[in-house]
């Protein structure tokens, strides 16, 4: 749309006239220059735009793999701070929500037991049955599970891709179990950092998928993709 055009120019971004405007003079001036010729430095010049944007948002010098990395450790001491809170209670809805990680049905337990898998099962029935987390162990368990997680959920073998879901989802749980306990506790000042470290670390995961590895460059057609999954998980700059 028309209004969509003239937000991605306030971004920075460059739109071919035709997109912004598709009068015939547009139109002339664009068939002048090559509309394929337009269009393929509009898309080079939106490629610096998009991941400026990507950089300003988690605050990361550059994109690759050790920038990111320097990015999660920085927030990663908001979660080693939460060591003094001592544990965590787990709650019903911990429980529930862990025992929805798992991807094996009733059905598939019975007539197909072989293909059950079995670390994910174990990794829930584990987590289910606790009833307290050490602050300590359960900050470690997050960056571990987000970790092999990452990896896991872009295998090709399909029992690893189930367990990296399964981990990611994990882990989640486990920041919301503490987010709860943080909460309950009235720690305003740890509960503000880890919800901005929190916040921080789902972006550079969000990125890191949206990155082109080769030329450590953001598609910004593979954030609309999340963006279309979950309307309301991409903000700020990841956004626009």
């Amino acid at each position: 749309t028309l209004d969509a055009a003239k937000a991605a120019q306030a971004a920075g971004y460059v739109i071919p006239p035709t997109q912004v405007k598709p009068s015939l003079v547009n139109r002339a001036l664009e068939g002048y220059s090559g509309k394929i010729t337009t269009a393929q430095n509009a898309s080079a010049r939106n490629v610096e735009v998009t991941n400026a944007l990507a950089k300003a948002e988690i605050g990361a010098a550059d994109l690759t793999p050790a920038g990111i990395a320097q990015v999660r450790a920085t927030a990663n001491q908001a979660y080693d701070d939460l060591a003094q809170v001592g544990s965590f209670q787990a709650d019903n809805a911990f429980r529930a929500a862990i025992q929805k990680q798992s991807s094996s049905t009733a059905a598939l337990k019975k007539d197909f037991p072989k293909l059950v898998n079995s670390e994910v099962e174990d990794l829930v029935t584990d987590l289910a049955g606790k009833k307290t987390f050490d602050a300590q162990a359960t900050i470690e368990a997050i960056k571990r599970l987000r970790f092999d997680g990452s990896a896991n959920r872009i295998a090709q073998d399909p029992g690893k891709k189930a367990l990296g879901k399964a981990q990611m989802g994990i882990a989640n749980e486990l920041e919301n179990l503490v987010d709860r306990n943080l909460q309950k506790a009235g720690s305003g000042e740890l509960l503000t950092g880890y919800r901005e470290a929190r916040a921080t670390l789902a972006k550079t995961y969000d990125i890191e998928k949206a990155i082109n590895p080769a030329t450590f460059n953001v598609d910004a057609n593979k954030l609309a993709q999340i963006q279309r999954k979950s309307p309301n998980r991409l903000t700020g700059n990841l956004k626009t």
